[in-house]
Formats: structure tokens, C-alpha cells, sequence
């Protein structure tokens, strides 16, 4: 019977995928004849109450609901509608045009990390600079009445959803056509179907704003006790680790967190959810006991509403679903394995959220926690160690390289790049993180409710440990090994695959793999080293082979290496009488 629900859950998962990634609408009434044959299958299976036939009947209920329910929310989407292209006049000119724009009213609708938003667009007319005058003509009432979504890239004043925005549009400031750059994806995916840079001091006439929602007020509330306490870039780590966007960062140490493999920190994750969840069952915990319903279910309301102010982005609400079902669990009794959580949370967030669902964001959280819940039990028992520090380091190690080696497959293909020093620096990183964002939630807590005092004592360990985190981000980003490939067949999709299949023969293999003990030691400590640092020599060495195979360094890493290369020869090529000499020069 499990592995007939089973089948159908994995079944139900690939059509769903099938059907939101081909853009496919389906008409509302086969959702309900879906919905009725999961209904006629799930009655019959409870009135035979036979083994087989009971099991094949449940399966096909859990299918055909799960895909009514899709089918009905796909139905629900509506097509973007396409700009006019009297939008797109000024495009294409081989220089910028300054003496001919076009007059936009843009409607934020919703905002996807700071500087990033998708606007509903229409064109008020068309303007002419004569004499340093503009000379304004309205535009026809069928492109006026005319709404188009766009991607909006604009910094500096943070807008929210309602704000209207008059924009001139010319110069450098024109729409651009969506390719098939990854970026341009992203934002045919988010439903728009052009592209907009402005700056607030060439292009923005006006803006008007309704009062902002109890959301946008808590934000700027937090913002502002961070900005009291943080200055620099630790005050954007902060604001990245709190609010968990990323956009937050400046561009050059977000560069070099995307170099180090470490960018997933700064987005909202399990692992933000994970640490909130541990701060208020830890002591309910101890005082009921671990899996008690009400240890287990106090800190729920508290995620749910962390989920609420973030905007319940993919990868958190898989964190909350995850959460959910593990108090649910506790709660009637029951055991869940990493199997059947993965599946029902996959079902539940394509249920619930099917657009995010079938994006790379909730493909890298799923591939993640999969590694993690399903291989590093495995990994960790090929090793024994008895020590206690190098037992904590070695699982630490395990759970990092099985994220990894999930992950990068997917990283490679739909980004072509690789962090071979990812693992290592995680390593380091996460424990770091581990404790910085407990006491940022802390602190921050203690702030918005008046603690000022207590606050301030939390605040010390807090700056110093977000100040600790910067400056080995900013030391140790020469030394990232970031690889960039041409060809989706690369070094780390072929490691992380040959140690996915190795992991599966050590978990469904045990007897035979007791007989094969070290062979299996040697091949996980030699794969992991290949996804690791030492992978990039290898892919070096692969260089003249096959250059889409091997990859090449990234430009940052390939200045810092040649300007560490300068400073060291110069440091060898120095005498002793220079230095006595300058000695005597400045004396």
C-alpha cells in the first residue's frame, strides 16, 4: 500500500510539474471530473476494504485530487497582456535618445527584493525637447486604458504595493525586450513582459503612495532599529539575515557571498524558520518534553506570522509546511519519514503556490533538505568517531556535502557556475550563522517592544558576531574557486551524481555494504573531495581536454590570484640592502 500511495504522490508531483512549466490552461470543468473520480476512487477503496485493490484505489484518489486541485488553480492564471508597441519606439536606437520620451504611469503590484518590483504599466503620451521645453501630446484612450506589466529596476526609495509612480522614459532609462538570459526568465516568470531601469533623479516625476499596510510598517520598524544599532555592510547583513533578502547587500559583497556558495544564507530559508522554530520549542521542550503537542505546536504561530511578514516566499513556506507536518505527527501519534515528508510538502506547496512552485528557488530548497534528510544519515555512519568535537565537525561536513551534492547539479545547469570552495566555507559559515541569527532575532525582539536596556546588552555579542561574519566573507572571497562553465556537462554535475548514486547503494545496501566498508569510505571522501576544493585542480587539469567540461576561473578570482602572485614575488625579490637602506633614507 506505501508503495502504491507513494508511486502516486511522485506520479501526481511530475504531471503538476508538467503542466505549470508548459504553460498549460486547462479548462475548470476537468478539474471537477478529476476532482470526482479522486472522490468515486476514495469511497470504493473504503467500501472493499481489500489489500490490493484498496492500495491501487487510495493511490489513484491521492492522484486525481492532487491534480484537480492543480488543475483548478491553473486554470485561475491569467496571461499577461502584451506592451504596445508604440512602448518599445525608443528601443533599438544605436544611441541613447534625449530629446524624445515617453510619459508612464506605473502601479507597483508587488515587490520582489529591495529595487526590484512588478509594475502594471500604461503610456499617458508622448513628449518632444524643443528648446529645452518639453512639449507634451496625450496619448489615444486605447493605449491610455491599456495596462502592461513590467519589471521595474529602481533604487533607492523603497516602494510597496499601490504606489504610483509618473515616469519620463527615454535616454538610457527605455524598455527592454525579454531574451533568454537567465534574469530575463526570472522576470517573464514573475509575469512581466518587458524589462525597466530608472533612476529616481533622471526619470521620476512624481510618486504617490497610500498609507502603508501593517506589513510594510513592521518592515520599516525593524529596518529602523537595525539602521540605529548597524552602520556599513554589517547593517546589510543584518538586514539580509532578518528580513532575508538578499538585495539588501551592496553589489560587491553580495558578489563575493555568490562566489563563496554562501548567497543562501541571506535568503529567506528553512534554515532562517529552523532557528525561529528551535528558539521557542527548545525551552517548551524541556519543561514538557520534546515531542509534547503543545511544545510542538506553541512556536507554530509565531513562524506562520514571520512567513506573513516576509511574503511567504517559496522556500520559507516549504520550511512551514515542513514544520506543520512534524507537529502534526507529534500531535496523532505518528511516525513521518524523510520520504513522505518531502512528498507531502512537495504536493502541499504545489497545491497552495504553484507559480513559485515550479521555479529554481523552491527546485534548490527541495534539493537541499532532500540531501540532507535522506543521505546524511548514511554518510555518517561510513566514518565512526568517537570524539566528540571531530564527531560534531564530521557531521557538520556530511549534512554540507550532501546539500551540495544536490544542489550543484541543478546550480551548474541553470546558472553554469560552481564554488568548489562552497562546502569548506560553509563549513565555517553556518555554524556562524547559527549563532548570529538567534541574537539578531533577539535583539531586534527586545527593540520593537521597548527593551531597550536588555537590548542593548544582546546587541554586543550580536554586532560583534555579524561584524566576525563580514570580515571572513571579505578575507577568505580571494579564495573561492568560483568556476564558471559553457557546457552544462561539468566536473561537479558528474561528481555530485556519481556520489548521489553511491550514497543510494549505501542506504538500501547495508549488509553488503558492511563487506565493502572501505571501498565505500575511499569513494565518499574521494567524491567529496572533487566537489570540494581539490575539484578545482582536477577541473584545471580537464582544461585542455574539455574546455565546456573543466569551466573557467571567474574574473575576480583570477585578478586576486595574479595580484597575490605580484605582492609575493615582490616580497622575494627584495634585498637586505634595500631595507637597510630605506632604513637610512628615512632616519
Amino acid at each position: 500500500m506505501r508503495l502504491s500511495i507513494t508511486a502516486a504522490k511522485v506520479v501526481s508531483i511530475g504531471i503538476g510539474l508538467y503542466l505549470l512549466l508548459s504553460s498549460h490552461r486547462a479548462a475548470f470543468e476537468i478539474g471537477l471530473i478529476c476532482g470526482a473520480i479522486g472522490l468515486i476512487a476514495c469511497v470504493s477503496a473504503f467500501l472493499l476494504n481489500q489489500s490490493r485493490l484498496y492500495a491501487t484505489l487510495v493511490g489513484i484518489s491521492i492522484l486525481a485530487i492532487v491534480c484537480a486541485l492543480l488543475i483548478v488553480q491553473i486554470s485561475r492564471f491569467e496571461d499577461p497582456a502584451d506592451a504596445p508597441e508604440q512602448w518599445f519606439s525608443l528601443t533599438g536606437a544605436a544611441r541613447p535618445i534625449y530629446n524624445q520620451s515617453l510619459l508612464a504611469e506605473l502601479e507597483i503590484r508587488s515587490n520582489i527584493s529591495p529595487g526590484i518590483y512588478v509594475a502594471n504599466g500604461t503610456i499617458q503620451g508622448q513628449a518632444w525637447k524643443k528648446r529645452r521645453q518639453w512639449w507634451f501630446a496625450e496619448a489615444n484612450p486605447p493605449i491610455r486604458e491599456k495596462q502592461f506589466p513590467v519589471l521595474l529596476l529602481l533604487k533607492g526609495t523603497e516602494y510597496f504595493p499601490g504606489c504610483r509612480i509618473q515616469a519620463r522614459v527615454y535616454g538610457r532609462g527605455v524598455p527592454e525586450h525579454l531574451t533568454d538570459s537567465s534574469f530575463h526568465k526570472y522576470a517573464r516568470r514573475q509575469g512581466a513582459t518587458s524589462l525597466l531601469r530608472l533612476s529616481p533623479r533622471y526619470h521620476i516625476l512624481s510618486t504617490t503612495c497610500p498609507e502603508p499596510d501593517l506589513r510594510i510598517r513592521i518592515k520599516r520598524r525593524i529596518a529602523a532599529v537595525l539602521s540605529s544599532r548597524l552602520t556599513g555592510r554589517e547593517l546589510d547583513s543584518a538586514m539580509g539575515f532578518i528580513l532575508g533578502q538578499a538585495g539588501y547587500m551592496d553589489r560587491d559583497l553580495k558578489q563575493r557571498a555568490t562566489e563563496l556558495g554562501i548567497l543562501h544564507v541571506f535568503a529567506a530559508s528553512g534554515m532562517h524558520l529552523a532557528i525561529l522554530y528551535g528558539l521557542l520549542l527548545i525551552p517548551m521542550a524541556f519543561l514538557l518534553g520534546r515531542k509534547h503537542p503543545v511544545a510542538v505546536c506553541a512556536p507554530l504561530p509565531l513562524c506562520i506570522a514571520y512567513c506573513w511578514l516576509l511574503g511567504f516566499p517559496v522556500s520559507l513556506s516549504r520550511a512551514l509546511v515542513f514544520v506543520s507536518l512534524y507537529a502534526l505527527s507529534c500531535v496523532l501519534n505518528r511516525r513521518l519519514t524523510s520520504k513522505e515528508t518531502i512528498l507531502n510538502s512537495a504536493i502541499i506547496l504545489m497545491v497552495w503556490m504553484p507559480r513559485e512552485f515550479a521555479t529554481l528557488s523552491s527546485a534548490l530548497s527541495f534539493a537541499a533538505v532532500a540531501g540532507i534528510l535522506y543521505f546524511s544519515a548514511p554518510a555518517i555512519s561510513i566514518v565512526s568517531v568517537r570524539i566528540k568535537l571531530l564527531s560534531f565537525l564530521w557531521k557538520q561536513s556530511v549534512v554540507t556535502i550532501c546539500a551540495t551534492i544536490c544542489t550543484a547539479p541543478i546550480l551548474v545547469l541553470a546558472l553554469g557556475n560552481h564554488s568548489f570552495m562552497g562546502p569548506l566555507i560553509n563549513l565555517l559559515l553556518v555554524p556562524l550563522t547559527d549563532l548570529v541569527l538567534p541574537l539578531l532575532f533577539l535583539a531586534t525582539t527586545l527593540d520593537l517592544f521597548g527593551f531597550g536596556v536588555i537590548a542593548s546588552i544582546v546587541w554586543i555579542p550580536a554586532r560583534g558576531l555579524t561584524s566576525a561574519f563580514v570580515g571572513i566573507t571579505e578575507s577568505i572571497a580571494p579564495l573561492s574557486l568560483f568556476y564558471k562553465y559553457d557546457s552544462p556537462i561539468a566536473l561537479p554535475v558528474c561528481t555530485a551524481v556519481l556520489l548521489l548514486c553511491l550514497l543510494v547503494w549505501v542506504r538500501h545496501s547495508p549488509e553488503f555494504c558492511g563487506r565493502m566498508f572501505r571501498f565505500a569510505r575511499a569513494a565518499t571522501v574521494l567524491l567529496a573531495c572533487v566537489i570540494g576544493p581539490p575539484g578545482a585542480l582536477l577541473s584545471k587539469a580537464f582544461l585542455p581536454f574539455a574546455p565546456g567540461f573543466a569551466g573557467q576561473a571567474s574574473d575576480r578570482f583570477e585578478k586576486e590570484r595574479k595580484r597575490m602572485g605580484e605582492d609575493l614575488l615582490s616580497i622575494i625579490s627584495r634585498s637586505p640592502d634595500d631595507d637597510s637602506h630605506g632604513e637610512s633614507d628615512g632616519s
